[in-house]
């Protein structure tokens, strides 16, 4: 089949392309981790009275550029600590780093020396020799740090007992001054333990040296750490618009299921595909006459598949996550009394079956004597359609009118939640535009498969030399193995 050399190649890079843009576990791990820092360990940026996420969208630029120099990589999340003067950037292993990283930039108050302390190299499990700068007496710092720069004496002075105890407690970090600014570094896996403890360190080196001469996140930092959390934040209830659209969704998917069963068994004269049938004397009123096809059966196979998995989908979807499809894009969902997640009879029987019945029922009566064959010729009939219609009709006018009729019988409501994105391997990217790293990726492959369709359309379409090009290589291949057989 020529086809297949088309459609192979080009499969392959779709499901690609799908891969490529979804997070790693690695990431999924990092932005669970990071976020679970930001919510039980320090919370958000407080205001006077009023709070803002701590997250942003990229660091200043001179605090970038520092970040670049110590390992460039994807970026997973930029966190203010303090607002112009100190963040905590996130950044995933990349071309080149062999390893992640997290960063705190911070200003200082006054211009320092350059120089670098970083771990001393073990050497055949001991610490190596130590040929840099040295501190006095001060031996263990000595055989934990190895610290480089021209200016000796500044950089002592800056280094002082304090600073030196704080490094002590996180022995694997790195510490790079440059003039006003410093970052102080930790590579490869960390937890949110570790994150603390990174900010801990900068904090005590920030509160000598930084530009705003405080600590970073000061006593603030230390009853966050104790909090736990006493309360959820207010759930608002969904206005009556976005559940009317986020329906009228959940109803088209249903409607694009069953328009696929209702082209497969015929019901429409203007397709009828006689390859899904092998009678010779088709007649487009008559859909199941002379049998079906291995194709057609294979195809009727798969669209019922698609309308069962789809209605299998979102009842699963409405017990435990309390949205449909609609929904979840829209950025509702429906909670119970108390706020949890409505369970299955009242998330599903009694706010989706139980007003399904009027169209399931039309559909039997219009199947009598009651039949698989019938109940799916009739469940994409005008008279279920019509059914359908009616009961989202009052269900919409109920939502215009007051407390909706199906949040009365189960005891439900819709609150807003968040919306459904693609998920973004850095975590301030989602909700305000694409992700750069998905986006990249999604150029590349993107690229190959339009490289791909163009050189096929001029192939094929073109030129009109068929698959010979493709097939080329291999008839090469066998007259080599031929040659060398004889």
């Amino acid at each position: 089949m020529p086809w297949l050399w088309f459609a192979g190649p080009f499969v392959f890079l779709l499901v690609y392309l799908l891969l490529s843009v979804w997070p790693t576990q690695e990431e999924k791990r990092i932005q669970a981790e990071l976020l679970r820092w930001l919510d039980d360990y320090i919370g958000p940026l407080r205001d006077g009275k009023k709070s803002r996420s701590r997250r942003v969208r990229g660091l200043p630029p001179q605090f970038d550029q520092l970040v670049q120099d110590i390992g460039e990589g994807p970026r997973v999340c930029d966190v203010v600590l303090v607002p112009k003067n100190a963040y905590l950037a996130a950044r995933l292993s990349g071309g080149m780093t062999s390893t992640n990283q997290f960063t705190v930039v911070c200003a200082l108050e006054d211009a320092a020396p350059a120089f670098t302390c970083r771990p001393l190299p073990i050497v055949d499990g001991k610490p190596a020799e130590n040929r840099g700068i040295l501190f006095g007496a001060d031996r263990a710092f000595g055989t934990a740090f190895l610290v480089e720069g021209a200016q000796t004496k500044p950089i002592t002075k800056w280094m002082s007992s304090a600073v030196r105890e704080a490094l002590l407690e996180l022995p694997e970090a790195f510490l790079v001054v440059r003039g006003r600014m410093m970052a102080l570094t930790v590579h490869g896996a960390a937890d949110a333990d570790k994150l603390d403890e990174l900010v801990d360190v900068a904090d005590a080196i920030y509160a000598e040296h930084g530009a705003t001469g405080d600590a970073l996140l000061g006593e603030a930092h230390e009853s966050a750490k104790k909090r736990v959390k006493q309360a959820v934040e207010r759930e608002e209830s969904a206005p009556a618009l976005l559940r009317i659209k986020a329906s009228a969704i959940d109803f088209g998917l249903y409607a694009v299921a069953g328009l696929f069963i209702a082209l497969v068994v015929g019901k429409f004269g203007f397709f009828h595909p006689s390859v899904l049938f092998n009678s010779p004397d088709l007649d487009p009123s008559e859909q199941w006459q002379g049998g079906w096809t291995t194709k057609g059966v294979g195809a009727f196979i798969a669209v019922e598949a698609l309308f069962v998995g789809l209605f299998a989908y979102q009842s699963y979807a409405g017990a435990l996550r309390g949205s449909s499809i609609g929904m979840r894009l829209l950025g509702a969902k429906v909670v119970d009394e108390n706020g949890n997640e409505p369970g299955f009879v009242r998330g599903v029987l009694l706010r989706r079956w139980l007003f399904a019945l009027l169209p399931i029922l039309v559909a039997l009566v219009l199947a009598r004597p009651f039949g698989v064959r019938g109940f799916v010729e009739h469940i994409v009939s005008w008279p279920v359609a019509v059914a359908g219609v009616v009961v989202l009709g009052g269900v919409a006018a109920s939502m215009l009118r007051g407390t909706p009729i199906q949040d009365r019988v189960s005891k439900t409501r819709v609150v807003l939640a968040e919306r459904w994105y693609l998920p973004a391997v850095q975590l301030g990217a989602a909700g305000v535009g694409i992700d750069p790293v998905a986006f990249g990726r999604l150029t590349r492959v993107g690229g190959l498969m339009l490289a791909f369709i163009a050189l096929n359309f001029l192939i094929v379409g073109v030129l009109d030399l068929g698959y010979w090009p493709y097939e080329a290589p291999f008839r090469l291949v066998e007259a080599l193995v031929g040659v060398f057989r004889k």
